[in-house]
C-alpha cells in the first residue's frame, strides 16, 4: 500500500472517530434536554429553529427552563415581621434570616470599623437597623434591610 492510500485510510478513521464522537455528544446532549426540568421531551422545552444552522433541521432549546426551588430549603413567607435585632452579631442575623427562610437584601454598615478584623469575621453588633423591629417586610431580594454595627473590643 502507498503513503498515499495510508494517509487516505488515516484519514477517513479519525473522520469516522470525530463523527462517532459528535453522536455520542449530541445523544448526550439531547438526554439531558428530555430530562431539564422534570421534561419528558425534547418537544416539551421551548424551542427555537434558526435559519443558519446545519442540517436546517437543527433544534435548539431556548432559553433553558428556569431550575425548580431547592427542595431541601422550602419558600419562606410572603410577609414577615421583623425582628429586633440590637445586641445581635451580623452572624446571628443572617442566621436568623436563614433559619426563617427569609431571602432579603441585608447590608451591614460598620462605619468607622470598616475594614477590620471585626467586620471580616462578621462579628459586628448591631445598635440600629432600619426599618425598626415589627415592620412587616416582603420576602423579597428588593427588600432592603440595613444594620448600624459595632465592634466589641
Amino acid at each position: 500500500m502507498s503513503k498515499k492510500n495510508i494517509a487516505i485510510v488515516v484519514w477517513v478513521v479519525v473522520g469516522l472517530i470525530i463523527l462517532g464522537a459528535v453522536s455520542s455528544w449530541a445523544n448526550a446532549r439531547m438526554n439531558a434536554v428530555n430530562t431539564v426540568g422534570g421534561a419528558s421531551t425534547a418537544t416539551d422545552l421551548p424551542l427555537k429553529i434558526s435559519p443558519t444552522d446545519s442540517p436546517t433541521d437543527a433544534v435548539t432549546e431556548d432559553p433553558l427552563p428556569t431550575p425548580e426551588p431547592d427542595p431541601v430549603r422550602p419558600a419562606g413567607p410572603a410577609y414577615f415581621k421583623l425582628p429586633d435585632f440590637t445586641d445581635m452579631d451580623e452572624n446571628e442575623v443572617d442566621s436568623w434570616f436563614y433559619d426563617h427562610n427569609i431571602d432579603v437584601s441585608t447590608e451591614f454598615d460598620y462605619g468607622d470599623y470598616s475594614g477590620s478584623d471585626c467586620e471580616d469575621a462578621g462579628d459586628g453588633i448591631v445598635e440600629e437597623q432600619t426599618p425598626n423591629a415589627g415592620a412587616r417586610l416582603k420576602n423579597s431580594m428588593s427588600t432592603d434591610v440595613y444594620f448600624s454595627v459595632y465592634c466589641d473590643s
